[in-house]
């Protein structure tokens, strides 16, 4: 009986191949989307004329200054009792230079805490410095 051995179609190989590359690719491509954007937190100044709690409502007003980076969005995280969440702010791209103000609605008790994260990058691959808040408020005052 002879043995009867058959390689791996090219079409397969082929197609295993792009996939592999292709797979690859992407990897590189978000190491180094995530390298930038990190040393983008770095470059960040901001000052805060108000964050404090009123209400049901988180007041917040930020000034972007005019040699930082550019904000694509803030994310405020809040600790009240125990329980950790956080607040995407829409519309909240602040330009060097620029300022941004605005309430959150969110019903924070006394004591609670909250800490503003900035958010760089491009719209498609945004980055969020969480490592490096803006402003830590613990506890967060009020108004």
């Amino acid at each position: 009986m002879p043995l009867s051995r058959r390689g791996m179609s090219p079409l397969i190989a082929t197609v295993l191949l792009m996939a592999f590359a292709v797979a690859l690719g992407g990897m590189i491509m978000n190491l180094s989307i995530d390298l930038g954007a990190s040393e983008a937190c770095e470059g960040i100044t901001v000052q805060f004329p108000e964050f404090c709690a009123r209400d049901r409502q988180i007041d917040l007003r930020l000034y972007n200054t005019p040699d930082s980076a550019p904000l694509q969005g803030i994310r405020v995280d809040v600790t009240d009792g125990g329980v950790e969440s956080s607040l995407n702010v829409k519309s909240s791209a602040v330009a060097p230079g620029g300022r941004l103000d605005i309430g959150i609605p969110y019903p924070a008790s006394p004591g609670a805490a909250a800490r503003v994260i900035a958010i760089v990058g491009s719209p498609s691959a945004p980055y969020a410095c969480a490592e490096t808040p803006l402003i830590i408020a613990d506890p967060l005052p009020p108004c």
